[in-house]
């Protein structure tokens, strides 16, 4: 075997060759333990790259804690691990981090910063960071490139045409000097998207084309964005059509294979705001826990759309119809389960699309505390060992796939949901309720007689 250094430089080598999870499974197969700084920091930086996402956080987690428990004064390194953390899915945790980065010249811990709020589809706030990062790296034509294709799909996303024609002029020239077919087709694909905003169907197919020819050997995750927007552009020109709408159906259907789960999501929100089909929209509205996403959604809607305080999740199944429910009232499985459970349980009922992550799971869990690769995934699981023990009777299981957790259930169910979930989720309610009631909560009997439960289940509730 080759010493670490050495590896690490044919790792490189390949990945910019694009071979990037022949890289990933190479990592997995090397130790992260004695590492030195420089190496830890090299190595992790390539994991990130490649999306070897958990070994680059346990190259790093080491040494980013003092034995104390004191955060590195080491802003780099700090950053590096902000940038893993967001990949991870745990953008809440690296937005607090790199509120540390004193460090106003940190180009990285600016551009974590965007792709953070990106994860929460909070472009609008990205903007004002991308034109700090594009003073930043002037003299740096590829950092230019990435800061614009950033800027102009936040543009783009915010309905800002005029700017966002304005940032594309300057930067397509840019993209075919620096002779990057990546960039090229991903700035082509940016420009189509500007198009389908503008109204200019013909146009959006002709820069969809340009983007496929500059790079193709994109990469699949890339031909269904092309295909997506397509798939739009068919439907923009006449939405209540059923035959417009099948191409893009045709390409959830795809998404769903592949386990794209946001293109899933985006498709449903394309078909939402183009037939304005407002069951489609809540639908929307509810199984996605991002605020910035939901007021977009809104305001993108050609008609008002009245949201109820409550929402039914339908699960399709076999057995006895049962009724849930979320909501803060007396049969509500807040008052079923754990406070651990109940919280965690919440948490994956918030988002209907995709699953939710470890790191995602342990900021919904413990806001106040910083994840630690090592042992905070042993925490989660464990408790997510808990939720499915708990609500095993009540016809629901958790499952795991790549990584993400989510809800699923063969029964057939309805669970009740407030649009207020997420926050619920996080913060005191429960005992809020449990107050009102008139319920001393050092007393399981008052808190089971406030709530009809037994005894037993009055002090699971009360975590004892």
């Amino acid at each position: 075997m080759l010493p670490f250094t050495d590896e690490i430089s044919r790792l490189e080598k390949e990945a910019a060759a694009g071979n990037s999870s022949r890289v990933a499974k190479a990592l997995a197969n090397q130790s992260t333990g004695n590492l030195s700084l420089a190496q830890a920091v090299r190595a992790a930086s390539l994991a990130r790259t490649v999306g070897a996402i958990d070994w680059g956080l346990r190259a790093l987690t080491p040494m980013m804690w003092s034995p104390t428990g004191k955060i590195t004064g080491n802003e780099d390194l700090l950053t590096l691990y902000c940038g893993l953390l967001v990949k991870a899915g745990a953008a809440e945790e690296a937005l607090r981090l790199l509120g540390t980065v004193k460090n106003e010249l940190n180009t990285s811990a600016t551009l974590y910063r965007v792709h953070a709020l990106v994860g929460q589809w909070r472009y609008g706030e990205t903007i004002p960071h991308l034109h700090r990062y594009l003073e930043l790296v002037q003299a740096d034509a590829r950092q230019q490139i990435i800061g614009e294709l950033n800027l102009a799909a936040a543009f783009i996303h915010e309905g800002r045409s005029l700017e966002a024609h304005e940032v594309l002029a300057k930067l397509l020239p840019r993209c075919r000097e620096f002779k990057n077919p990546v960039f090229l087709g991903n700035a082509y694909e940016i420009r189509a998207q500007l198009s389908l905003l503008d109204r200019q169907w013909q146009q959006t197919l002709t820069w969809l084309n340009k983007s496929v020819e500059s790079h193709p050997s994109a990469a699949a995750r890339q031909e269904l964005f092309i295909a997506k927007w397509r798939a739009v552009a068919v439907l923009a020109q006449s939405p209540h059509a059923p035959a417009s709408r099948e191409p893009l159906n045709k390409l959830r259907l795809d998404a769903i294979q592949m386990n794209h789960w946001e293109t899933v999501r985006d498709c449903d929100r394309l078909l939402a705001v183009h037939t304005g089909d407002p069951t489609l929209a809540l639908k929307l509205y509810f199984g996605t826990p991002y605020e910035a996403y939901r007021a977009h959604l809104m305001r993108e809607l050609k008609q008002p759309l009245e949201i109820p305080s409550d929402y039914p999740l339908v699960f399709t199944g076999s057995g006895r119809h049962k009724e849930l429910s979320l909501l803060m009232e007396k049969r509500s499985l807040w008052f079923q389960l754990s406070p651990l459970s109940a919280r965690l349980f919440a948490a994956l009922a918030c988002d209907t699309y995709r699953g939710r992550s470890v790191p995602e799971l342990f900021y919904r869990l413990h806001p106040d505390e910083s994840f630690n690769v090592f042992n905070s995934a042993v925490r989660i699981r464990v408790a997510i060992n808990q939720v499915r023990k708990a609500v095993k009777p009540l016809g629901f299981t958790v499952v795991c796939r790549e990584g993400l957790y989510s809800l699923q259930s063969n029964a057939a169910l309805v669970l009740h949901v407030p649009k207020n979930l997420e926050s619920l989720a996080a913060s005191g309610h429960r005992v809020a309720f449990l107050n009102a009631q008139g319920a001393d909560l050092s007393r399981p009997d008052q808190v089971a007689a406030a709530l009809g439960v037994s005894v037993r289940t009055a002090r699971r509730v009360l975590g004892r």
